[in-house]
């Protein structure tokens, strides 16, 4: 499923400012690539692992990489947002 670009650089800037307010617990490498692929259009995941697996993700390593990409909160808004 096709990502827009705009979504993935939004995504990629939530995740940098996460890590940036909690450098010592930063959230894995592919965690951008592996939110845009999770919400490509929307903000709830409605894709099966499955289909994650065909982007290129390892099934035996999804449920790990996907719940400890769920555990830290939100990044702020403004984060999400650009601003």
């Amino acid at each position: 499923m096709p990502i827009d670009l705009r979504r993935r650089d939004d995504i990629a800037a939530a995740v940098a400012a996460y890590d940036g307010a909690n450098p010592s617990v930063p959230l894995p490498r592919n965690a951008a690539r592996l939110l845009a692929v999770m919400f490509p259009s929307e903000d709830v995941w409605q894709r099966t692992q499955e289909a994650i697996a065909a982007e290129g993700f390892s099934r035996d390593r999804l449920p790990a990489e996907s719940t400890h990409t769920a555990r830290p909160a939100a990044p702020p808004q403004s984060a999400c947002s650009g601003r």
